[in-house]
């Protein structure tokens, strides 16, 4: 009789465990899921971040030309240097109907 209740507490304890384990087993599968999702957006704002870092250091290269600030103050202030004509296109209406 004792041997039957030794198989049965240790049947018991046996699912028990198997339970824990199925337990702990998806709670890390949600856990892991849950990272890898952070890092994967961590990784897509650290690519964005980097493009972004790559065109402020062209355009901080640009500031050191000559060129970019003459195109500046053309643009930006309408200087033009001796000798130089500016023409400018004004669109013609269309007619009406």
């Amino acid at each position: 009789m004792q041997h039957k209740w030794v198989h049965n507490a240790f049947f018991c304890i046996s699912i028990g465990v198997f339970f824990y384990i199925c337990a702990i087993g998806i709670n890390n599968i949600f856990r892991y899921n849950a990272f890898r999702t952070e890092f994967e957006e961590q990784r897509r704002l650290l690519l964005l971040e980097t493009h972004t870092n790559q065109v402020y250091k062209h355009q901080l290269s640009r500031v050191e030309d000559p060129r970019f600030w003459e195109l500046q103050a053309k643009t930006r202030l309408g200087y033009v240097n001796l000798g130089e004509v500016v023409y400018k296109v004004i669109p013609k209406e269309s007619k009406r109907k």
